[in-house]
């Protein structure tokens, strides 16, 4: 349930199986219908300062980042445009929006996804600044 709800399309029942096997019982499932309330919507929730302390450092990570996000994405979508500006690496690239998916792009347009992702390993990179010695 929790994979079809994310999707927009239908997952086929061999990548449910797969997605279940690991949690054979309604138990074993119970973390990941947690997983969604321990997302803090508040700066004063619980976790929200180590939430703060991540964004803090992804804005310093310089590396080349590819920022791919989906078009029906009910879950994350409208951070894209958030982690385009936030990651110091994605300043000044093209970020694909995968067209026909949800929460997971990867699963409903494979092709696609590993295109972009292919298309961005390619791409020419500028050197990087070797540190100093002493």
């Amino acid at each position: 349930m929790i994979m079809q709800g994310a999707t927009t399309t239908d997952l086929d029942a061999d990548i449910v199986a797969a997605y279940e096997a690991p949690f054979p019982t309604p138990e074993s499932k119970a973390g990941a219908a947690q997983f969604p309330l321990l997302v803090p919507l508040t700066p004063e929730e619980t976790g929200a300062a180590e939430m703060i302390s991540v964004k803090h450092a992804l804005s310093c990570w310089d590396k080349p980042t590819l920022v791919a996000f989906s078009d029906g994405d009910p879950i994350t979508g409208a951070m894209a445009p958030i982690l385009e500006r936030s990651f110091a690496g994605a300043a000044g690239r093209e970020h694909p929006t995968i067209a026909n998916a949800g929460h997971f792009p990867h699963l409903e347009q494979p092709e696609e996804f590993a295109r972009h992702v292919q298309n961005f390993a390619q791409a020419p990179r500028q050197a990087e600044p070797r540190a100093r010695r002493a």
